[in-house]
Parts: structure tokens; C-alpha cells; sequence
């Protein structure tokens, strides 16, 4: 304690010593260590009276065009975005428009950490590399707990990957590890409960769906394989949803239902999972 509160009165010094004439802001009160540098003999503020930088660059002449036609689309060409494009026009067509014809985009959040997108990347890489080794929901109910959460904990340190090298990275990436070892795990329990026997056949699969002149490539998340030899189809989802999503002429949700149409065989249920801290759950419908 005594070194730390030396070195603080050697970095106070140094700043206060680095030049003759320092000025500085403070809110409130200033810092008790700092007080006895500063001198109450001082002069009113001397501000800048010059030309700003922006008083110092002359203003462009703008030029007024009136567009009221939006870029033709072209049928048959290969459509950005996936079943995002059928998601935008099932909740608006106005925002299918502005974002699909017109290129309009919000800005991206900013984050020092992990976003939704990172999290939900790491997510689907983890579970993808999980299933690799299981395969099948019997071999789930067979392997034993210690060594599925080594498992686990493995397929999560292959996923998150830090961006960044630094300490602060390296700790988010940690954290982040802790919490999405315990989502899976969680999540494990309610595929073991599952009541009919499962093949995890394919996880991460690209498709092609050709739907109203749209060609659009597609990225299924997972397909099981049933007993009865039909499929059924599952979408991860970081946070909460409901099956009402599914519904009605113009679902919020549409994207389960394009890869069932996608598939072009029996597909027995469409589900999400709701990869939910202390809330996992299949969200969804299913024939059976």
C-alpha cells in the first residue's frame, strides 16, 4: 500500500512538473493529493479568440437531385441477406424496401466487449463442435457429466476467441467462456429430455431456396434426423422468442419456415432454441 500511494505522489509530480504553465478542469472537488500543487494566484481563463476549424474551411455549394424511382430489381439474381430478406418484408414492406432496394443501414452498435452477433457466433460454433462428437441423443444420455463438461469447455475455448490481444480482451473472454459453458450445459438437459430419439445430422448446412423469383442462400442450423426417418429443423436463438412467431399471414419469425421449404422432404418440426441463461427451452411446433 505504501508503494502504490510513492508511486501516485511520483506520477501526481511529474504531471503538475511538466510544464511552467498548466491549466486544468476539475468538477466538484479536485483530488486532495493534487490540491497542494494548485495555485489560487490565477488569472481569468485566456480563451481562444481565433478562427475555429470550421469558421476556417468554406461551405460546398450542395447539389439538389429530386429520385422518387428506387433501383430496379433484378429477378433471378443472387439475393443478399438470406431469409433476413423474407424477414424484412414479412414485417414490413417498407423496410424490405428501404434496406434491400436502398442499401439504408443503421450504424452498428458500438461495444468494448462481446455483441449479440459475437455471442451468438460463439454460440452456434460451440454447440456445431459439441454435436460433432455426440451425435446422437443417446450417446448424450450415456456420456458422463464430468467428461461432458470437459467436452463443453473445450468446444467453447475453440469458440471464443479473443479480438483483440490485451488484458481487458482476455477477460471478457473469459467471462464470456464461464457464461456460455453454463448455457450449453443447461441446454444438454433439455435435449436429454427430449421424448423422441434424435440424430444430430447436420449442423451449420448451406442451402439454396428459389421462392417468388428470390434465389437466396441459405444457412440451416441444425437438422435431426428422427426414428420414423423424417427431419426436423432447429434455429439457435440467444434470446427469449415464442412460437406465436411462427404464425399468421406475415410471421416475425419466418426464417424455420423457409428452410423446411428448403428441404424439400417430410419435415416433422420446426424449433427454436432459446439458448437462455437458466431459461433454455424448444420453442416451436412439431407433427408428433
Amino acid at each position: 500500500a505504501n508503494a502504490m500511494h510513492k508511486l501516485r505522489e511520483l506520477a501526481l509530480f511529474d504531471l503538475f512538473s511538466s510544464s511552467r504553465d498548466l491549466w486544468a478542469t476539475y468538477s466538484d472537488r479536485i483530488l486532495p493529493a493534487a490540491a497542494r500543487y494548485v495555485s489560487r494566484d490565477w488569472d481569468d481563463w485566456r480563451s481562444w479568440e481565433g478562427r475555429t476549424p470550421q469558421q476556417s474551411f468554406a461551405a460546398m455549394e450542395l447539389e439538389r437531385v429530386e429520385d422518387t424511382n428506387a433501383p430496379p430489381y433484378q429477378m433471378g439474381n443472387r439475393s443478399l441477406g438470406g431469409t433476413g430478406l423474407i424477414k424484412d418484408q414479412s414485417q414490413c414492406p417498407f423496410r424490405a424496401f428501404a434496406i434491400r432496394r436502398l442499401n439504408a443501414r443503421a450504424p452498428d452498435e458500438g461495444s468494448f466487449g462481446f455483441d449479440s452477433r459475437d455471442r451468438g457466433g460463439f454460440a452456434h460454433e460451440a454447440l456445431s463442435i459439441v454435436w460433432r462428437e455426440l451425435k446422437t441423443q443417446q450417446a448424450l444420455e450415456a456420456y458422463p457429466p464430468l467428461q461432458l463438461r470437459f467436452l463443453v469447455q473445450d468446444a467453447v475455448r475453440t469458440a471464443v476467441r479473443t479480438r483483440n490481444k490485451g488484458p481487458l480482451h482476455e477477460q471478457l473472454s473469459l467471462a464470456e467462456m464461464d457464461r456460455l459453458q453454463e448455457v450449453i450445459l443447461d441446454w444438454l438437459e433439455v435435449e436429454r429430455e427430449r421424448k423422441r430419439s434424435f440424430e444430430v445430422k447436420d449442423t451449420e448446412q448451406k442451402r439454396t431456396l428459389d421462392i417468388a423469383g428470390l434465389h437466396l442462400e441459405i444457412r440451416i442450423d441444425r437438422i435431426d434426423r428422427l426414428k420414423s426417418g423424417k427431419c426436423l429443423l432447429i434455429d439457435y436463438k440467444s434470446g427469449e422468442t415464442k412460437s406465436a412467431n411462427l404464425n399468421g399471414a406475415r410471421p416475425n419469425e419466418p426464417q424455420l419456415l423457409a428452410y423446411a421449404a428448403a428441404m424439400r422432404e417430410d419435415v416433422d418440426g420446426v424449433f427454436f432454441a432459446q439458448l437462455k441463461p437458466r431459461d433454455a427451452q424448444l420453442v416451436g411446433y412439431a407433427r408428433e
